[in-house]
């Protein structure tokens, strides 16, 4: 059976390194949230982008191609289809999963996406369709 010191054991547990790491995610807490407010603008562009990339990652799958401009036009719903071809890429436009976001950005973590998600759509850019593995996000 073990024993364990109650005086001795946190002693060697809270070194002065575990304690200013701890201070220093104490100080830091909070600022991530005010990055995202701050930064709706670049969150936009970098959803934007997103969606573009999956959207024509997914189709190259399907054997359906354009050019880069034609995609973005297509996407940000700047341009109508002009064949079968193009109204299969429009039909991409909708619908953004948090998954395909964390696949495009592998650098951005999970949480910050779901965040970002979130605060974009209690600010109306986007909204969410669906619920649980099935959730998507649609530009508003």
């Amino acid at each position: 059976m073990r024993d364990f010191d109650f005086i001795v054991s946190p002693a060697k547990l809270l070194t002065p390194e575990i304690v200013q790491m701890v201070s220093s995610i104490h100080e830091h807490k909070g600022k991530q949230e005010l990055f995202l407010e701050a930064n709706v603008d670049e969150l936009k562009t970098l959803l934007e982008v997103a969606l573009i990339q999956s959207t024509g990652a997914s189709n190259r799958i399907e054997g359906i191609f354009t050019s880069d401009k034609r995609l973005e036009e297509l996407v940000i719903q700047k341009a109508e289809p002009r064949n079968r071809s193009e109204q299969e890429i429009a039909g991409y436009r909708e619908v953004l999963s948090t998954k395909e976001i964390i696949e495009l950005c592998p650098d951005i973590s999970k949480i910050t996406v779901e965040r970002t998600l979130t605060n974009l759509v209690k600010s109306g850019y986007i909204a969410k369709v669906g619920a649980g593995p099935s959730t998507g996000y649609v530009r508003v």
